[in-house]
C-alpha cells in the first residue's frame, strides 16, 4: 500500500508537469529549454505510460525495483529544466523505498541459502541412517564366515555434534556477501556440454540445453564444469574435500547409479550419467589430488569408458600419463560394486562393506577415491580416500573431456609436482 501511494503521488506530479509544459509550449523559456534536448513531451508521456503500467500490474517487489531503476534512468536523461528537476527530486524520495526492497531481497536470498544447507545436512544424516540400516540388515543375513569390520568411533576434529547448529552459527558469524567458495550458475540452452565452454574461464555449475531428469530428479544436463587445464572445460564427475557435513559415499547400487551429493560440494555424478557421457565419444579421464600439506598431483587416462548397467558399469581405462603412480591400473576392466551388489574378486569379506564405499574393486584396491573421508592422513590401514598407499587425501576430483580436444591440452595445472609428492 505504501509503495502504491508513492507511485500515485509520482503520477500526479507527472500530470502537473505535463500540464505546465503544454501551457508553456509557445513561451521563449520553453523553446530555450528544448534546445539540443529532443522531445521532452514525448519522454514525459512515455514515463507516465510506464507509471500507469506499474500501478496496474506491479505485484512482485523485485520486478517493481527493476522498473523503478529503469524509470529513474529515463528521468535523468531529461534536460535540466525546472520540470525535470522536480521529477528528479521526486525520484530521490523513492531511494529509501528501493533500499528497503533491496534489503528484503537480500534477506530472502540469505534465508534460501541457509534452508538449502540445512536440507543438505538433513539429507546427509538421513542417508547415513538409511545406509547403516541396510548394511546392518545385510550383515545379519550373511551366511559365510564372520566379517571383521573395524568401526571408527572417534569424533573427527572440527566437527560439531549437530550440523544444523554448525550451519546456523556459521551463517550468523559471516556477512551475507561472503561465500564458502565461488559458485557460478549459468544457463546455456544453446550448448550441450562443459567441453563447449571456452570463455569466461570460470569454474561452476552450468545448465545445458533442456533438463533431462532421472528417477531421483537429478538433471543430466546440469554439471559442474572446471577449467583445470588449457583448452575447454572438463565435466567433474566426482569431488571430495574437507566439507562439513561430509557426504556419505557408502551408498547402495541404485544411489550410485542415479548419483548423489551437491554439485557445489562433494558428490558422485551417477554411473548412468557417466556411462551416457563416455559412450557418446571417446573421453579422457583426469584425476587431481591434494594432500594435507597442500601438494597437488594429477593423472590422466587417454582412454576412458564406463560400460552400461547390464555389464555392471565395468571400467575401461588406458594410456596413462601423470605426476603420480598409476594406481588405477589394477582396477581396469573391473565391475562396480556396492555394499548391496558385490562384483569384486575378494576371497574374504566384500570390499564395498569393508571400505564403506562403492568402487571398481578387484581384491580389494590400490586406489579408492570414494573411500571414507579422513581428517587425518595416516593410520587407517588403507581404508580411506586413498591413491596407491596408506595416505588418505585431503581433496580431489575426477573429470572427463572428449579425447578429440586433448591435443590442445598441453599445459597442465600441476606439472611442477612429482610422483613422490605424497
Amino acid at each position: 500500500m505504501e509503495q502504491k501511494r508513492k507511485l500515485t503521488g509520482l503520477q500526479l506530479l507527472l500530470t502537473q508537469v505535463l500540464s505546465k509544459v503544454i501551457d508553456s509550449r509557445g513561451s521563449p523559456n520553453f523553446v530555450e529549454s528544448r534546445r539540443g534536448s529532443g522531445t521532452e513531451v514525448e519522454l514525459i508521456s512515455r514515463l507516465q505510460h510506464r507509471l500507469n503500467k506499474l500501478e496496474i500490474k506491479e505485484r512482485n517487489s523485485h520486478e517493481l525495483y527493476t522498473k523503478i531503476v529503469k524509470i529513474e534512468q529515463l528521468f535523468r536523461a531529461l534536460p535540466m529544466s525546472q520540470q525535470s528537476k522536480d521529477l528528479q527530486n521526486m525520484l530521490r524520495n523513492q531511494d529509501s523505498l528501493m533500499a528497503q526492497m533491496h534489503a528484503l531481497l537480500k534477506q530472502a536470498t540469505e534465508g534460501r541459502t541457509i534452508f538449502h544447507k540445512i536440507s543438505v545436512c538433513y539429507q546427509s544424516l538421513s542417508n547415513e541412517l538409511s545406509t547403516f540400516t541396510k548394511s546392518s540388515s545385510m550383515l545379519f543375513k550373511h551366511d559365510g564366515p564372520p566379517i571383521n569390520i573395524s568401526l571408527n568411533t572417534n569424533k573427527p576434529e572440527n566437527v560439531n555434534d549437530t550440523c544444523v547448529l554448525h550451519i546456523l552459527e556459521e551463517e550468523g558469524n559471516k556477512s551475507f556477501l561472503e561465500n564458502e567458495e565461488e559458485k557460478v550458475d549459468y544457463v546455456l540452452p544453446a550448448k550441450a556440454d562443459c567441453s563447449e565452454l571456452t570463455e569466461p574461464r570460470i569454474d561452476g555449475i552450468y545448465q545445458f540445453i533442456v533438463p533431462e531428469l532421472n528417477e531421483v530428479e537429478r538433471n543430466f544436463n546440469e554439471r559442474y564444469c572446471a577449467f583445470a587445464t588449457r583448452g575447454p572445460a572438463w565435466t567433474v564427475i566426482q569431488r571430495r574435500g574437507p566439507y562439513e557435513p561430509q557426504e556419505n559415499f557408502n551408498r547402495s547400487w541404485d544411489e550410485y547409479r542415479a548419483g548423489f551429493g551437491d554439485l557445489s560440494r562433494d558428490f558422485w555424478f551417477g554411473n548412468e550419467f557417466i556411462h551416457k557421457i563416455s559412450y557418446r565419444d571417446d573421453h579422457v579421464l583426469r584425476i587431481e589430488l591434494e594432500d594435507f600439506d597442500g601438494r597437488q598431483v594429477w593423472a590422466e587416462y587417454g582412454l576412458f569408458r564406463l560400460d552400461s548397467e547390464s555389464y555392471n558399469y565395468q571400467l575401461l581405462i588406458g594410456r596413462f600419463n601423470g605426476t603420480m603412480p598409476d594406481a588405477l591400473e589394477n582396477h581396469n576392466q573391473m565391475d562396480f560394486s556396492t555394499y548391496d551388489q558385490r562384483n569384486d574378486h575378494s576371497i574374504d569379506e566384500p570390499c564395498a562393506v569393508r571400505t564403506g564405499s562403492g568402487w571398481w574393486f578387484d581384491s580389494c584396491m590400490e586406489a579408492n577415491l570414494n573411500g571414507i573421508y579422513r581428517h587425518k592422513p595416516q593410520g587407517h590401514n588403507f581404508n580411506g580416500f586413498i591413491w596407491s598407499n596408506d595416505y588418505s587425501m585431503k581433496a580431489g576430483r575426477m573429470m572427463l573431456r572428449p579425447r578429440k580436444l586433448q591435443l590442445a591440452a598441453t599445459e597442465y595445472s600441476y606439472d611442477d609436482y612429482d610422483t613422490d609428492s605424497f
